[in-house]
């Protein structure tokens, strides 16, 4: 049974949630601006685990899963990595509806049906 967030129980977990969210925002971007680095690397060393470059790319890799992973484990739902995105699944007149943040609002401030998606935004 999912966990269903109150606007004041989602507002609380914003804090830790936008760190998490910067920090995989910035892996996610240091894999990006290194792709012409660690694509050819990443080809002609399958092997030897591609040196610093493959480190760091195998580091940031493996903090966007974990910052993924734990913010799921929260029960809240990320639609959208690049924007950070992200649902709280709520309650609303006994229907199950999302809370709707993205990384950069002070608050949580919108809500949507399940099946209505960021357009579908509707202010509390």
């Amino acid at each position: 049974m999912p966990r269903h967030f109150s606007v004041e129980e989602a507002n609380e977990l914003l804090p830790e949630l936008k760190v998490l969210l910067e920090q995989m925002l910035a892996a996610r971007q240091r894999i990006v601006d290194g792709r012409k680095t660690w694509e050819p690397m990443m080809e002609k060393a399958r092997g030897n685990g591609g040196g610093a470059s493959g480190k760091q790319l195998f580091k940031d890799s493996d903090k966007i899963q974990v910052t993924l992973e734990q913010i799921n484990e929260w029960g809240i739902i990320i639609k959208d990595v690049d924007t950070g995105l992200v649902d709280f699944p709520a309650l609303r007149h006994g229907r199950e509806v999302y809370l709707c943040w993205r990384l950069g609002e002070p608050h949580v401030e919108y809500w949507h049906e399940v099946d209505a998606g960021f357009a579908g935004r509707q202010p509390l």
